[in-house]
């Protein structure tokens, strides 16, 4: 009877010896670690600990990362250069979080390099883009054991000696040390490398020895479905670079833990393709601290489908910025306020080289740049959203939220530059939420059509710091302006300002400017209508309608409280359209046609 239960622990005891430990797992200092240097693709079944600094280089082959398989670098920093990278993971398919140095926790560095072909050259070339393959000048000699130290003699490869506080003091830079030995990085040969070098000197004798031509990007792409885990006390930096395309399908965890944890960092960049996010993004802050950093460049599209989240606490939001050369498309929540603390709201920057469209059919879809108060009542102003595209900006069921706090925060600085038509259907909302603040500004520019639906709604108040501030306009084409309008502060002298420009004015909304010597002003380069059932109501102020010629009026069939002054502006210049049933500058008819022989010409001149 005593036999089991002395076999039941034995047993144990052997399968626990057998059992990997990190020590016997799979390490790597090397792609040769990995999987066999003629691997293509190289196939990874397991966890990989990739060891402190470590660059895994596998050339330009295929990683493929299996589903129950992870790269792991716990706190350190590393590399992985390849061709394209798949990941297709049950749980995490990069882990970038490991134990602090003294306590906590802490991640480090990470880089993954999908890499297309130079096109020519002495010998292959990886690169990212076009500027890989371009190396500068043959012109420079570099220390022989720590290449990226440029030098003229041996004298500069000694860089010693090593400080108290552990630093080289003869380096320009930080190059940290133990021992005088440390500072000493060999001799300086004479031979020459290319001056722009990355990780590897490039030997030469002229100038086209440092030319490999251009990138061919050749499918190299990253597409990460496996989760990217960078959460620690001192969050991860993720760098995902890929020749073609990046989609990130898998959620990317990089908040801080510590309350005074900084927000982690994400750059995403595609040399020659799209960069798709289906993954929620979180690089929250704790609330001592500041959001996080999220960037995303893109030679083509960029689809966003998940929402991405930089919250901050009383060191501000973090900062989100999207850069397509082609077309922007948002599907989800942006958040950047701060949530603790006296923190601002957060930066909001995208740019679209085409278009920019920013919409949800069944919800609202929420751009948040809000600040945040103290216990002691220290206030936070909205952060800023800067758009700028070169073609259309589509906003449809959107909300923008940037509060300034209570009690005298300042309401968000919203921005658009359209090259486009503007279309916008949602909300703005950039008050202050206190007795003291302002409310925030909101400018428009765009080169066409600016159109605001009637179901929109724009509360820019503010306090005894004033009203807020709108400025819309339309440089060549019509503005069609409705919705519902709130611009007021509180207090005698505190001044809103409404300014609607375009070449032909139409106004249907409700405005709302109560502030003592609030400005409303609308103007026209050609015609201004102000629909029935529309108000400009400035009880304190003055509505003023400006236009170029007597012969062309304004048109109010709505309601202006003051009744408006109006304004000839014979400065302004026309914007003729023939064939649209009005006489614009230049024109001495128009028939609403362009069709000659009918007493009224193509160019709209009598006949």
């Amino acid at each position: 009877m005593t036999m089991p239960v002395r076999i039941v622990p034995f047993a144990c005891a052997v399968l626990l010896s057998l059992a990997p430990s990190r020590a016997e797992a799979l390490e790597a200092s090397f792609a040769a670690d990995v999987c066999a240097t003629n691997a293509d693709p190289c196939t990874v079944t397991e966890t990989v600990h990739v060891t402190p600094d470590a660059v895994l280089d596998f050339g330009v082959r295929q990683v493929q990362v299996g589903p129950d398989a992870k790269f792991d670098f716990g706190s350190g920093n590393g590399r992985i250069w390849c061709g394209s990278f798949v990941a297709t993971t049950n749980g995490d398919a990069i882990v970038a979080t490991g134990p602090g140095a003294v306590s906590g926790s802490d991640s480090g560095s990470v880089r993954i390099d999908a890499r297309g072909s130079c096109s020519s050259g002495s010998q292959p070339q990886a690169c990212v883009d076009s500027g890989d393959c371009q190396l500068g000048s043959c012109s420079a000699r570099r220390c022989s054991a720590r290449p990226r130290l440029s030098c003229a003699s041996d004298l500069d490869c000694d860089v010693g000696p090593c400080s108290p506080t552990h630093r080289c003091s003869g380096s320009a830079g930080f190059i940290g040390c133990t021992s005088d030995a440390d500072c000493n990085f060999g001799t300086c040969p004479a031979e020459l490398t290319c001056s722009s070098f990355a990780y590897s000197p490039q030997l030469c004798t002229g100038d086209s020895d440092c030319d490999f031509g251009t990138c061919n990007a050749n499918g190299a792409s990253i597409t990460m479905n496996g989760g990217i885990r960078g959460s620690s006390d001192f969050p991860a930096l993720i760098e995902l670079r890929a020749a073609d395309s990046v989609t990130i399908g898998g959620p990317v965890d990089l908040t801080g833990r510590d309350d005074e944890s900084d927000g982690g960092e994400l750059f995403a960049e595609s040399g020659q393709g799209d960069v798709t996010i289906s993954g929620k993004i979180r690089a929250k802050s704790g609330g001592e601290a500041t959001g996080g950093d999220i960037e995303v460049d893109s030679a083509r599209d960029i689809l966003i489908t998940a929402p991405i989240d930089v919250s901050g606490g009383d060191f501000d939001g973090g900062s989100i910025e999207l850069n397509a050369a082609r077309d922007l498309t948002v599907g989800a929540n942006l958040l950047a306020s701060s949530r603790d603390g006296a923190g601002y709201g957060g930066d909001i920057m995208l740019t679209a080289g085409r278009d920019a469209r920013i919409a949800s059919t069944s919800r609202h879809i929420r751009i948040a740049i809000s600040g945040h108060a103290d216990g002691e009542n220290f206030s936070g102003d909205g952060g800023l959203f800067l758009l700028s595209t070169d073609g259309d900006a589509t906003f449809s069921n959107v909300r923008i939220l940037g509060l300034g706090s209570a009690p005298s925060g300042f309401g968000a600085d919203i921005e658009a530059t359209v090259g486009g038509d503007f279309l916008f259907d949602g909300d703005v909302i950039a008050k202050s939420r206190g007795k003291k603040g302002s409310g925030g500004s909101l400018t428009v520019g765009a080169t066409g059509l600016l159109a605001i639906g009637d179901g929109s709604r724009f509360d820019l108040r503010g306090a005894t710091g004033g009203g807020g501030t709108v400025d819309l306009t339309s440089f060549e084409g019509t503005a069609a302006v409705s919705g519902n309008w709130l611009n007021s502060g509180v207090a005698d002298g505190s001044v809103g300002v409404f300014s609607l420009e375009a070449c032909r004015v139409e106004f249907s909304g409700s405005l709302l400017s109560k502030s003592a010597g609030a400005q409303t002003t609308l103007t026209a380069h050609e015609s201004m209508l102000v629909e029935a059932g529309s108000t400009l109501n400035t009880p304190k102020g003055e509505n003023r309608l400006i236009y170029r010629t007597s012969t062309k009026p304004p048109v109010v069939d709505g309601t202006l409280s003051p009744v408006a002054l109006l304004q000839i502006d014979g400065a302004l210049a026309g914007c003729p359209v023939c064939g649209n049933h009005e006489i614009d500058e230049t024109e001495t008819c128009d028939d609403g046609n362009t069709a000659d022989g009918d007493g009224c010409s193509s160019a709209c001149l009598l006949e």
